[in-house]
């Protein structure tokens, strides 16, 4: 996730930062003009052919006559480029802020809870910090379940229990459907743009990197194309009195040298993302939409405990865990180590018993402490 959601978007807008000094600092294009050109004339051309565009003819073709001929390939997006790349950060961005955002109301801290885990692998209360997490996630699993068991939640739970399906806030795999989700999106994400860049550059950028992939195994030089030529022409007519004087000058985009190797880049790093997104949903949707696959995580954990209890005893800690408790432990487990993970369930299970039903009343001075670290 942080790839996408930290490095995709550090990446992008320092790229933007970069081709925003050289637009606006440097000089993004140089023209050719008429020796007869005055200086004012020559930033006038310069300044028109920035902003009207301009197209692409290479050396060795004669220059068509016919204006629709000459706009074939025009070359549209590099006053845009900056923009494009801020637009490629937010929507790499944008997956977090929505996983932020439905987290906030799912009654538990995960941010809060993974900071914790990871200050208790160093600090000398070290059992505190566990306990504590442990009797928050306890208490939260408790207060998180339906008080009425009736048949619609019913369905909803054997629905969740196979598929993860976010059915909202309360339902057993609400966190769990949710992480799955914002896992698909971001592999959306690096898809789309891929394929979006070709209408927003308009070119086939889609092969784009196999092409230089070609030329690199071949060892052959990157040659100028029309995807980001950096010698242009420009048509532009000015009037003078009654007649108006059509001028064609040729044009030099040295912030093509910049959009070039920054597309390449982007290229591969889109694809590299897709690859590792599909991987990553693939891996999740195992891991937590089976329940064989969550059944097996959390038996080897309950068997390394060497903890004798009826099989009928540790099936109810397993529902009473249910999707979304099982998932934040494996997110805890992700982020600290088997020896903290294992101490927690450990935890969990010594107060399981110690209720010794689920349908008990909770302790209320645990429950405003566990609310009161919840909004911290």
């Amino acid at each position: 996730d942080r790839l996408n959601h930290i490095w995709a978007v550090f990446i992008f807008s320092i790229f933007a930062l970069i081709v925003v000094l050289e637009q606006f600092v440097g000089d993004p294009i140089h023209c050719w003009c008429p020796a007869e050109f005055t200086d004012s004339h020559c930033n006038y051309t310069e300044a028109y052919c920035w902003i009207e565009d301009t197209y692409y003819i290479p050396n060795d073709q004669a220059v068509p006559w016919e204006e629709s001929a000459r706009r074939q390939d025009e070359v549209k997006y590099y006053p845009w480029v900056p923009l494009i790349l801020v637009f490629l950060a937010g929507c790499f961005k944008l997956p977090n802020l929505i996983w932020d955002m439905l987290n906030g109301v799912t009654g538990v801290n995960i941010s809060k809870v993974i900071e914790t885990v990871e200050e208790s692998t160093m600090a000398a209360d070290r059992r505190l910090k566990i306990e504590f997490v442990a009797n928050y996630l306890d208490k939260w699993l408790f207060h998180s379940r339906k008080l009425s068991y009736g048949t619609l939640y019913k369905l909803f739970e054997s629905l969740s229990s196979f598929m993860c399906f976010c059915f909202g806030q309360g339902t057993v795999s609400f966190i769990t459907g949710l992480y799955i989700l914002i896992k698909f999106c971001y592999l959306c994400v690096a898809v789309t743009l891929l394929f979006l860049l070709n209408k927003v550059l308009a070119m086939n950028y889609t092969i784009y990197g196999w092409e230089v992939l070609d030329n690199l195994i071949n060892g052959e030089e990157l040659v100028e194309s029309s995807r980001f030529p950096r010698v242009t022409l420009c048509d532009f007519q000015i009037r003078q009195l009654q007649n108006i004087q059509t001028y064609s000058v040729q044009c030099l985009l040295s912030v093509n040298l910049f959009n070039e190797k920054i597309f390449i880049f982007t290229w591969f790093w889109l694809v590299a993302l897709s690859i590792l997104n599909l991987f990553a949903w693939l891996s999740a949707l195992n891991a937590f939409s089976l329940p064989c696959s969550r059944r097996k995580w959390i038996r080897t954990h309950m068997d390394a405990m060497r903890r004798k209890s009826h099989d009928e005893v540790k099936e109810q800690f397993i529902m009473f865990l249910g999707i979304d408790g099982i998932f934040l432990l494996r997110l805890i487990e992700d982020n600290s180590s088997e020896i903290t993970i294992a101490d927690i369930i450990l935890e969990l299970w010594r107060l399981f018993n110690k209720r010794g039903r689920i349908s008990s009343t909770p302790d209320v001075g645990q429950y405003i402490q566990t609310l009161r670290f919840h909004h911290e």
